[in-house]
């Protein structure tokens, strides 16, 4: 059974299984930086499904973006709400 919190989680900010890798990875590198190309050549997607799912992270509170050049770039920064369940979700995983 999956708690409540992670639940939510799920439903609300990480519901398809491209956001769930690319919040898996930034939770393993918490530094990270990038640009949707970037990220989606790291996690072998196509670029166009990458950037939707770090457009939607970044509304939904799990990610940040700031624009270099014009370009989004990408990094972690989840909002306090989601830290707990988004680290015990990395750890059930």
């Amino acid at each position: 059974m999956v708690d409540s919190t992670i639940q939510r989680l799920l439903e609300k900010a990480i519901d398809s299984p491209i956001k769930l890798q690319l919040c898996l990875l930034f939770d393993e590198n918490q530094r990270m930086e990038g640009s949707a190309a970037e990220l989606a050549n790291r996690i072998y997607r196509d670029i166009w499904s990458t950037r939707e799912a770090l457009r939607e992270l970044a509304e939904d509170g799990v990610l940040c973006v700031h624009d270099i050049a014009g370009e989004p770039i990408y990094y972690y920064r989840p909002r306090a709400e989601y830290v707990d369940p988004i680290f015990r979700l990395a750890q059930s995983y």
